[in-house]
């Protein structure tokens, strides 16, 4: 099986293929997450370990439904890249080239969430 590294059938290519610019084919939905957090039953243990996540705040404000969709229905593209920034080495979000540590209250913020009473 020498024989120069041909292939049969393949023909070489002298010059590299334009790459496509591809965007991501997930969208994120948070007013279909929000549908399915009304209507799933969620058990307690359920509840329990969505809380255990970086997205805790985000899952409470649908599961106990206190996020209004018309406020977040058009950022769902900002949440997407908010979340895609994310650095799980360093436990920080990239804003930019700057990694930032985001607290509590800046993500009740950017997701529409109210701690206390409403404003």
């Amino acid at each position: 099986m020498g024989g120069g590294g041909k292939i049969k059938g393949c023909v070489r290519v002298s010059k590299p293929r334009k790459k496509k610019n591809y965007y991501s084919q997930y969208r994120s939905s948070i007013v279909s997450l929000l549908k399915l957090f009304t209507e799933l039953p969620l058990k307690e243990k359920h509840i329990k370990a969505l809380e255990r996540t970086l997205f805790c705040y985000l899952f409470q404000g649908l599961i106990y439904n206190k996020m209004e969709s018309i406020a977040f229905k058009k950022r769902d593209d900002d949440v997407v890249r908010i979340i895609q920034s994310f650095d799980s080495k360093l436990k920080l979000f990239k804003l930019g080239n700057k990694p930032v540590m985001l607290r509590e209250s800046d993500i009740t913020l950017i997701l529409g969430f109210y701690q206390g009473r409403k404003h």
